[in-house]
């Protein structure tokens, strides 16, 4: 702050970029449940609706991407169990339908319906202790028509408690 101008500073409990944080002595909340309920889904008309298999206009296409990007924000934060939602829908860019629009529309809503909070915990042993534990998936031919592969995985600290930090 010596150096830089900073125009805010916060501690224990604040907002930044769509994330709620809030420390304890316990370790670290995040949410983003302000975030999600900002995000206002798109207004389709009920005739433009039953064309579902015509591709989006650019209005709508500019829309679906926006959308996605929201998702995306969210799947990145505190909403993990919407980042497969983020990869199928990201593949529909240069071909999207009506009926994707509906189906992004519809996964947008059920995001709204539930909140969710990561909790990251006090690492309490002492680096050296700490490990690297490694979750993945990987599924073939799942996306795109099937002729596109995906794959995820996250990676932890652990402490000997067996605390962990994604």
């Amino acid at each position: 702050r010596q150096h830089f101008t900073v125009g805010r500073c916060a501690e224990a409990r604040f907002d930044y970029v769509g994330f709620h944080l809030e420390q304890t002595t316990d370790g670290i909340m995040v949410t983003q449940n302000q975030y999600v309920e900002s995000v206002s889904n798109y207004e389709m008309q009920p005739s433009r609706r039953s064309q579902k298999l015509d591709k989006l206009n650019p209005e709508e296409n500019k829309a679906f991407r926006a959308l996605v990007g929201k998702l995306n924000w969210a799947a990145q934060g505190c909403r993990p169990d919407f980042a497969f939602s983020v990869v199928h829908f990201s593949t529909k860019f240069q071909n999207a339908t009506v009926n994707d629009m509906l189906s992004l529309m519809k996964c947008i809503k059920k995001l709204k319906e539930s909140s969710s909070e990561v909790f990251i915990p006090k690492l309490t042993s002492p680096p050296d202790d700490w490990s690297i534990m490694v979750f993945s998936d990987a599924a073939h031919a799942n996306l795109t028509n099937n002729t596109i592969s995906t794959s995820g995985y996250i990676v932890f600290l652990v402490d000997k408690q067996h605390h962990s930090i994604p």
